[in-house]
This record gives C-alpha cells, structure tokens and sequence, in this order.
C-alpha cells in the first residue's frame, strides 16, 4: 500500500544514524543545523527524526555539507513499530480483530493531533474495520486505542510513519479473590469467609474526620452504608454514570480496598486515619478498554481534594504505551499513583508447588506489569502478617508479583496482603484457601467484615501513610513522600537470616511512625529541590552532623521521571558522600545499597565505626542521558528529594544535637 493513502502527512521520516553519541554538542548542534526534528531515541546515535516536505531541499543541501557526521539515513521498518508478540498474531491470524494501543509521535500542535485522528476515523469507519478512540493526550505524544482487524494495523503502521509503536493492550483485573479454588473434597462443610460486625463503631467527631487526609480509589464502587465506612466518604463519582451516584459495589473489591485504606489496614483491629474518594471504575472483574481516560477524568475532577490515588489492579501483560501515559499524567499533574504488583493466580502456584520450583524461587518468574512497571508510582507487593501452613509470618507473600530484572527495584515495598493455607487430598496440592491468614476489612454486603488476600489489599495500608505525609507536606514533591516511605523500611529476612532480594521486596516494609516522623534516636533530613538541566555543572551541597552516638547512615533518594521517548531513564543523579577528615573528590562506598540502573529511587547504607563522628557532607549532581538531549519538548527540570536518617542502634538520644546543627547551617 502505497504511503499518504490514509493520512497525508506532510512531514518525512527517517532514521539516521550519526557519528557520535547525542551527549555530543557537535551532534547537537549538527541536528539543530539540518533542521531535524526528533521524535525518538533508539539508540545513543540513532534517532528517529521529522522534517517538513517543503524543507526537503534544504535539508538535502545541509546533509551533503554535514554528510561526515550522518553515517546513515533510512525508513522505519515494520518490526520498530509493531511489537513482536502482535506481529506474531496479525501474521497468524490477519482478518482477526486485536486490541491495541497506538503512540504517534510528538505532534507540532493541537490542531495537528485532530488531524491525525479525523482521517483514522474516517478510514475505519468507511472502510468497516473496527473502532478505535483517542485515550490520552500530552505535548509528547498521542494515545490511541482501539478494536481492529489484524491487517489493518498493519495498514495503519505502514502508512503512517509519525507511529512510533503499536502494542497489544492488554486487559486489566482486579487482582484479589483468585487465589481460591475448588478443594477435591466436595463434600467438606464450607468455612464462611463473611461474617458480622464484631465492633460498635467509635464515633468520630465531624471536626476530626474533617482535618483527616484523603485518598482517592479508583475500583468497583463502595458499600457507602457500611456503619464503618459511611462517615469517611468524603466524595463518590461512577465513571460510567458520570455522576456521584450509584457507585454501588457488586464485587466487594472497592468496598475492602476502602476499609483498608481508612483504617490504615485490617479493619477490626484498626482506627481511622484517612478519608476515602470512592470512583466505581470496574462493573465486573477485569476492564478491557481505554482505562487511561478514566484515570486522567479521575485525577482532572479529585485533584484538588487529593494527591494521593490508589490503583489496587493491573494487566495481565506488559502494556508500555499505557506505562508511558501514565508516568506523563503523574509527572504533569504532580500526583502519586499508590498501586499494586498484582497476585500469581492460584493455579500457576499450585503448578510451581508440583514441579521444580519451590517458594520463594517462583515468585521472581511471575513479573509485575501495568501500572505497577511505572517509574513515578509507588508499587506496593505483599507480605504474610500471619502464618498459614505454607508460608510463616513475616515473609513475602506466596502470591506476590516480582520484577526479576535487575535493571529496576520493583515493588518498592511490601505491606500486609494475606498468606493462603494449602488444601491437600492424599498429599496432592489441589487448592488454596486465606481462612484465617488473610486480611479483614469491610464487606459490600451490609455492615459485614470479609476476608480475603492479595496485593490489592497491601496498596491502601501505604495508600494511608502516603496520605498522612501529603497532609503534613502539602507543597512538597511526590517524590519526598516516596523517597519518606523507602527510608522507614525494615527488611524481611528468611529462616536463615539472609534477606530477601530486592526484586521480591524492594525496600522492604514501611513504618507509618518512621516515615512521617523523626525518634530521639533516629532522625530524619529531608529536602526537595530541582536541578535546571541547562545547567550542566550543577552540584547541591548538604551536610549533616553525625554525633558520637551514632551508628548508621541511611540516604534513600528519588526524583520524578519526564517520561521523554522509549523506556528508559532519561537523567539520574549521582551521588558523593564525604565523611570528615576527607577531600571533598574523596566519597565512601556504601555497606549496603539498593540502586539498580533504572531505578528512580535509590538507598545507600554507611555503617559508621570509627572516624566518621562530625560533619558529613552530601553532594548531588545531575548527570543526562541521551533521550533527554535529543527531545525538545523536555521539561529542562529534574525534581529530586533526598532523605537522609541519621541511626542509633542503642537508642541513644541523638535528636536535639542533629536538628540544632541543622537549623544552624545555611
């Protein structure tokens, strides 16, 4: 099919590789010169660039006079566009129809966006080849998503080369009440997993719930009448009804992801802490379709009421273009996203339990993918408050999802999300069950208690704490919250004593008291700032005192991601701690530390012995990557926060020294 069939663009595209990295300020400039326009870092020379067809001749001319800095110039192919698993299904089975999400390229403007749609709308529809809408749009790049035979997306890709990649879209669950499955034993009487109020609800006076934080959940709805949720709903919106009414919930996922959230965890045991924004997002249990509008609607409408917004879902495959969406949104609307690392299904377990690969080897096989892959949210895992007859308390949940690549710490943390009992007949594993080990929180169902498991469940208990320090810091950065709660984790450990790694962990699991505030004897410096990346000698001096009682040194530092082009990071910031009597070019390694490559938030351990008591000083410098030089639209801001905690492990009073040095430097 010939090019411009569908959409006369009036822009060309190539890919060109040059002689240098773009961290070159001759490459730089020598883009600037030839008029480029780029789109897309592919690799540290490559890059996929946009000029006008009226410039053509002009840019002949400047290629011929800079020809020994292009080392080559040609079309996208169809494999960078379309990724390999959709490939794979549109040569398969081409007359089938797949959903898909679409990434066109940074668009000059807004007028030029509709363009692009309009002409998608009206070829589908003339043509009678599916659907498709737009689902988010920013100044870096437009969604699209939609149902469409399998050879019109090929189509599509072919002819419109402003398409940097089309991916399948995967569908979205809510990820609790899977992890039961039918025992062998039919005939066993069933043990009841809801049960009746067993508390009189404390009444809160109206003054205090008000002065209360708030969290937005977006899930199935609320059981608003519920005697312990009632007087904590602060808002409530259906998506579908676009109004505040009915927001009914007929799973009963929303209304114990709600409790929990209020009551900071399991909701017998718990006091009220937070006020809740129910939205109803799902009418059954899973959502296939554009979920990246409802979220913006949702953020756009509860912004003002909340930073802080709980995702308790997430895909059953890697979805980038909606990652990538989703990071744009948190990073331009300076919201946090609390979501969760979503749950190994019960059968794939007990299939693990039969063969090789014993708990906890499986879990890192099982990785996390939408929304939880996103560089600006918090992912949350789950970790086992109680034994079960499988996994002892105080382990990594048997269920909870892993990022086994080292490239990224994911999960962040872990919270309290339930452990599951095995069900055996004649010693074979033939279902799980959470009676008794799972969590408790407020059912959809009258104002009845429910007890379930899943990483939907540990997302609101650090939903809470995220909540709590908005309130406290109301103007400071996400990233300081983020950056807070990493700094309070205790790591779990196994029955060897050794810790879990911190692809089934991450950081550990946080102290609301930690997080929020300092001991007498463990003290929190905590600042947020930003570099001007215009800047490229930039340095930010701290220092600190380390008094003669102390023993360690924790720096937990993380910083917001400008989601520019591709997955990677575009900018990191390194880091020189210098300890007293040393040269300021003279850092010291960390013990400890948990800072994989393309992580945005990262911890350094110092255990200090001898010669370290004194004033320590701290320097961040930012340092680019190559996405970041080659994107115009970028921000030219790197927001940051730093959390440093200053330990005594005999308890010693170290607070009124630290805070007066403190206050005293300038």
């Amino acid at each position: 099919m010939a090019k411009g069939r569908i959409f006369a663009d009036p822009s060309m595209y190539f890919v060109v590789t040059f002689s240098d990295n773009f961290r070159s300020p001759i490459i730089r400039n020598i883009i600037q010169k030839m008029g480029l326009d780029v789109l897309e870092a592919i690799g540290d020379n490559i890059a996929k660039v946009r000029i006008s067809k009226s410039e053509y001749e002009t840019f002949l001319k400047n290629l011929e006079k800079n020809s020994v800095y292009v080392e080559n110039i040609r079309e996208s192919t169809l494999k960078e566009k379309i990724e390999e698993p959709l490939l794979r299904k549109i040569t398969e089975e081409p007359e089938k129809r797949v959903r898909v999400n679409i990434e066109v390229s940074r668009l000059k403007d807004s007028r030029a966006a509709e363009r692009v749609v309009e002409k998608l709308h009206e070829y589908i529809r003339a043509n009678e080849l599916g659907k498709i809408e737009t689902a988010y749009r920013s100044e870096r790049f437009l969604l699209l998503t939609g149902e469409l035979a399998g050879k019109t997306v090929q189509e599509i890709a072919q002819d419109f080369d402003a398409i940097t990649r089309i991916n399948l879209a995967r569908a979205v669950r809510l990820r609790s009440g899977r992890l039961s499955s039918t025992s062998l034993d039919e005939g066993r009487v069933a043990r009841l997993r809801v049960r009746s109020l067993a508390r009189t609800p404390r009444e809160v006076p109206a003054q205090e719930i008000s002065a209360m934080p708030s969290i937005c959940i977006l899930d199935s709805g609320i059981n608003s009448a519920h005697e312990l949720l009632k007087p904590f709903v602060a808002d409530t919106y259906d998506i579908a009804a676009r109004s505040q009414t009915p927001c009914d919930d007929n799973l009963g996922h929303g209304s114990m992801v709600a409790g929990i959230a209020i009551y900071g965890g399991e909701v017998p045991t718990g006091e009220p802490s937070a006020r809740i924004v129910a939205v109803k997002l799902f009418e059954n249990g899973s959502f296939d379709g554009n979920i990246i509008g409802p979220i913006s609607e949702t953020v756009r409408k509860f912004k003002g009421k909340t930073r802080i917004f709980n995702l308790s879902f997430s895909s059953e495959g890697p979805d980038p273009i909606l990652s990538r969406a989703l990071d744009d949104l948190s990073f331009k609307e300076k919201v946090l996203f609390v979501v969760c690392a979503g749950n190994i299904d019960s059968d794939q377990i007990i299939e693990e339990l039969q063969g090789q690969n014993g708990y906890p080897t499986y879990l890192t096989r099982y990785p996390i993918f939408f929304p939880g892959d996103c560089f600006n949210v918090l992912t949350v895992g789950s970790f086992a408050e109680k034994d079960s007859n499988f996994v002892p308390k105080q382990r990594p949940s048997p269920f909870t999802r892993t990022y086994p690549f080292r490239s990224r710490t994911k999960p962040e943390v872990l919270a309290s999300g339930g452990n599951v009992n095995l069900e055996r007949e004649e010693g074979i594993i033939v279902g799980l069950n959470p009676d008794g080990c799972g969590i408790v929180s407020t059912s959809k169902d009258d104002n009845r208690f429910e007890e379930d498991v899943g990483t939907s469940f540990a997302c609101p208990v650090v939903s809470s704490i995220a909540a709590g320090l908005a309130e406290k810091f109301p103007s400071r950065s996400t990233s300081l919250y983020k950056a807070l709660i990493a700094s309070s984790c205790e790591r779990l450990i196994d029955g060897t004593g050794r810790q879990f790694d911190a692809s089934v962990q991450g950081f550990g699991t946080p102290s609301k008291r930690y997080a929020m505030f300092s001991t007498f004897w463990r003290v929190n410096l905590c600042a947020d700032s930003s570099f001007d990346l215009k800047d490229r000698r930039q340095l930010h001096r701290y220092k600190f005192l380390f008094p003669d009682v102390a023993d360690r040194i924790i720096i937990t530092l993380c910083f917001d991601v400008e989601p520019l082009q591709g997955s990677e990071l575009p900018y990191e910031i390194q880091m020189r701690l210098h300890k007293p009597g040393t040269l300021l070019s003279a850092s010291i390694t960390p013990n400890n530390s948990i800072s994989a490559d393309d992580s945005n938030i990262r911890q350094f351990e110092y255990k200090v012995e001898r010669g370290g008591k004194g004033v320590w000083t701290l320097d961040v410098s930012p340092r680019t990557r190559r996405s970041f030089w080659v994107d115009p639209s970028a921000e030219l801001l790197l927001r940051y926060a730093i959390v440093i905690s200053i330990i005594s492990d005999e308890q010693q009073d170290i607070y009124a020294r630290v805070r007066k040095f403190s206050q005293s430097v300038k």
